[in-house]
């Protein structure tokens, strides 16, 4: 009987990969086939009413016809979840009809109410992240926007790395400083997590939209592009007044200085004090360019 037992679970195995690689290669028949083979030999096997989900998927919807918010919601509510009976090939599984949808939306408008139906996201989804990144750009107003930063943020990174996303992840922390820990956690740099621990044991007190200034003032020389600091965010203007201040600290003491610690001190009495209390602190080293920081 054990070696009965081995044979049966060699077999139900073999079959389950059978039907994995037809709903792989979106074979309907031939995975229904397997999904028959399979429930006949192994009835209690644990993943059939997951691939019997898939199999109905491949075999016949597909989100053929639905708008994008409802072939999202059946995605999200089904498919993904079925998906995991595929362990690690759950994604290859997947990446096919999310890039089925990122096309569908291409001519679609960001919505606010439903921002991962947008084209950017769903070719995010698919894993590709230089088409998500470029379609973003082109979002009206979206270096303005916090769900159009977050995919510029997560596809820079994946194909640039931390240097190519960290523009994007500071304009994030002036918009949408409650989710810039999510962020952070999302995007799994070490060199991010690690400055962002430092702010929060530095500045724990503050929220996250002080985090690009505290970074640029204990990086120096890790400078953002140009790019206009919303008017309406203290942080951002102080990010702005301390990039002047650095350049001024390097000339020695005098007006302008005094007038732009002024200046930061009415944007954050916090803040100042930080960066007074660093005067005569080290700060630490900037890695010279294409280079990690520490």
């Amino acid at each position: 009987m054990h070696q009965l037992d081995i044979f049966l679970d060699t077999r139900a195995t073999s079959l389950a990969n059978a039907l994995i690689a037809a709903l792989l290669d979106l074979d309907g028949a031939r995975a229904g086939a397997a999904l028959e083979e399979l429930h006949m030999e192994a009835p209690d096997h644990a993943s059939l009413p997951a691939l019997g989900i898939l199999c109905r998927f491949v075999e016949e919807t597909q989100c053929d016809g639905l708008p994008i918010a409802d072939a999202l919601a059946q995605m999200e509510a089904q498919i993904v979840p079925a998906s995991a009976a595929l362990g690690e090939r759950a994604e290859e599984f997947l990446r096919p009809f999310w890039r089925r949808l990122a096309r569908q939306a291409a001519t679609a408008a960001y919505d606010p109410a439903c921002p991962e139906a947008h084209a950017a996201a769903l070719w995010l989804r698919a894993g590709d992240h230089a088409q998500a990144d470029s379609v973003a750009d082109h979002v009206a107003g979206g270096e303005n926007l916090a769900d159009v930063l977050r995919w510029r943020c997560l596809a820079r990174h994946r194909f640039g790395g931390l240097d190519a996303a960290l523009p994007q992840v500071m304009r994030f922390a002036w918009f949408a400083p409650a989710r810039l820990a999510a962020l952070v956690a999302e995007l799994r740099d070490p060199l991010l997590e690690r400055a962002w621990r430092g702010f929060q044991a530095d500045l724990g007190d503050l929220d996250a939209s002080w985090f690009p200034a505290w970074f640029l003032h204990e990086h120096r020389g890790a400078e953002l592009p140009p790019q206009a600091a919303p008017e309406h965010v203290p942080a951002a203007q102080a990010h702005a007044v301390l990039v002047r201040l650095l350049d001024l600290e390097k000339r020695g003491y005098g007006p302008a200085l005094v007038s732009q610690r002024a200046r930061l001190r009415s944007l954050g009495k916090t803040f100042f004090e930080f960066y007074l209390a660093r005067r005569s602190a080290p700060v630490r080293p900037t890695p010279p360019a294409g280079g990690k920081r520490r």
